[in-house]
């Protein structure tokens, strides 16, 4: 019997139209098509020719929920019901999914963003683009010179340019691949307000402030020497002065006191992923160089894609694993559920919400934590609802809970992902088991770390996986004892876990897909769940 006690509709039902995946090749990117119907028979031959899997999404339909199964998003149309100032995909920093726009569709998305629009990013010097934004020369005979800001890609010939050549059409068809390998950046840059609109009154005073103090102190505001000497200035006469600059000029700076020792260890974990953004006149954290633990000066133009080598021999062993754990089935999974021991994981992939319960109780004279509620923004990569606190008690993040369940469960579903890298290393097969290493690309796991996994050749069954950071120390390593049908996958459920010396058994229970989750996933403070019932 099932514990869940889940009032509420059921959220991932949203899509107007059906929605049906071609063709068997497990390597190819799925896209949706967001177009009229016209517009969808004419460039849905062209993708699939390209093999490309596609699906179909009426503009009407056009939303973020809608879209995020998908490995890369083409847009042609929008909704006209949207409003001038709303936006079908939600917040920029919460959108994704890889997408490409068709025409002039990307303009508009720009400005209800509040980002540069393709114009503009043509008019910008190098330095204002920012590292993000990148320009691609159409090759050969092909015409249409293409514009990238993160993980957004402007395609800015209509439809009817974009079907007149056969080297135009290869040259979109290879535009839409390279795009689905984009998942993890992201704009930098942007206008302080959407749609042109005026600088609030706020604003202004921001910048005022700006420029006063940065007269009075004599320094550039805009060059990272500045800010560490703005730190040590936060201990001389003029401190007020100085702390109230660095909180003009960064989005986010420390969370705990601004004192001078935290801002100094917090720049210096993020200066070399700090860029200026000169239509905001703040400093960004580039997201995309602080996870790689990277300079965001060495990261531009095709370094900012996910995965790298794709070896067709890791690949091949790759589709045995895929195979033997149900295929590419997570282009239909939209919640997911299941028990580790007393805690509830509940995940809504099409809201990119993650979500942990905890219905233990720490035993009198035991020192631990107790809390009841983590949640983890998937899709923003940021904590929503931390567990425990408040301070000084330890807080609880549901982040490493769900790195856990895309390694452990769903790492055979995630091996063809268009931004995961696939190798091989023979020198680790071991007893006829081949090693095949990949590293994921998806906000909110770690992209520093490999997994290495011995697979059993002759029916693709993982036997052993093991987690390795970029200097090469191994996190952790575990077998995989039992596996589970979930929907039509096959889930590992059960095995070792090996952390240095210490052995540990791990074991998922209950998992269901596609379950009803209650609406309130991202914000409910109590728990939604039952006990479970052992």
């Amino acid at each position: 019997m099932s514990s869940l006690s889940l009032p509420g509709p059921c959220l991932w039902l949203v899509l107007a139209v059906p929605l049906t995946a071609q063709g068997n090749d497990l390597t190819a990117p799925l896209v949706a098509l967001v177009a009229e119907p016209a517009v969808v028979t004419e460039l849905e031959p062209l993708l699939r020719d390209a093999a490309l899997r596609t699906r179909r999404v009426a503009p009407a339909a056009c939303t973020a929920a809608a879209l995020r199964l998908a490995d890369v998003v083409v847009v042609v149309a929008w909704p006209e019901s949207v409003p001038v100032d709303a936006h079908p995909l939600g917040d920029v920093d919460r959108w994704d999914r890889p997408t490409v726009f068709v025409g002039d569709s990307g303009e508009r998305c720009a400005r209800q963003w509040g980002l540069p629009t393709p114009a503009e990013l043509t008019e910008f010097d190098s330095g204002a683009r920012g590292p993000e934004a990148w320009t691609y020369a159409p090759p050969g005979e092909a015409k249409t010179e293409v514009l990238r800001q993160g993980h957004l890609f402007y395609f800015p010939a209509a439809v009817p340019a974009v079907l007149a050549t056969p080297a135009e059409r290869a040259w979109f068809a290879a535009t839409v691949r390279l795009a689905a390998r984009f998942v993890l950046d992201r704009p930098i840059v942007r206008h302080p307000t959407a749609n042109q609109a005026p600088l609030p009154a706020a604003e202004v005073a921001r910048r005022e402030r700006i420029e006063a103090a940065a007269k009075q102190l004599a320094v550039d505001v805009d060059r990272a020497e500045t800010v560490p000497t703005l730190i040590e200035r936060l201990q001389e006469r003029d401190h007020a002065l100085a702390a109230a600059l660095l909180d003009d000029l960064f989005v986010d700076g420390p969370i705990a006191q601004r004192t001078r020792n935290n801002w100094r260890s917090w720049w210096s974990a993020r200066r070399a992923a700090m860029v200026w953004d000169p239509l905001s006149y703040v400093w960004r954290l580039d997201q995309l160089a602080y996870w790689r633990g990277v300079a965001s000066a060495t990261l531009s133009g095709d370094d900012r894609a996910d995965g790298g080598e794709r070896e067709p021999e890791a690949v091949a062993l790759a589709v045995k694993v895929v195979q033997r754990y149900g295929g590419r089935a997570l282009d239909d999974l939209a919640t997911f559920t299941c028990w580790r021991g007393d805690v509830c994981c509940l995940w809504d992939r099409r809201a990119a919400i993650f979500r942990l319960e905890n219905h233990a109780t720490v035993p009198p004279g035991r020192f631990a934590t107790q809390w009841d509620v983590s949640v983890l923004d998937t899709a923003g990569d940021r904590e929503l609802i931390w567990g425990g606190g408040p301070p000084p008690q330890p807080r609880v993040s549901a982040r490493a809970d769900y790195r856990d369940l895309l390694t452990r469960l769903f790492l055979p579903a995630l091996l063809l992902e268009p931004g995961t890298s696939l190798r091989r290393e023979r020198q680790h097969d071991d007893g006829g088991r081949q090693c095949l290493v990949a590293r994921l690309a998806l906000r909110g796991a770690d992209p520093k770390e490999s997994l290495r996994l011995l697979v059993e050749p002759a029916d693709g069954s993982i036997a052993r996986v093991a987690r390795w950071t970029d200097d090469r120390n191994q996190v952790a390593s575990w077998t995989i004892d039992a596996t589970q049908p979930c929907g039509p996958i096959l889930v590992p459920i059960a095995g070792n876990l090996q952390e240095r010396r210490r052995i540990t058994r791990f074991e998922y229970a209950e998992p269901a897909w596609n379950p009803d989750l209650p609406a309130d996933l991202a914000t409910a403070t109590d728990r939604r769940t039952q006990p479970r019932e052992h």
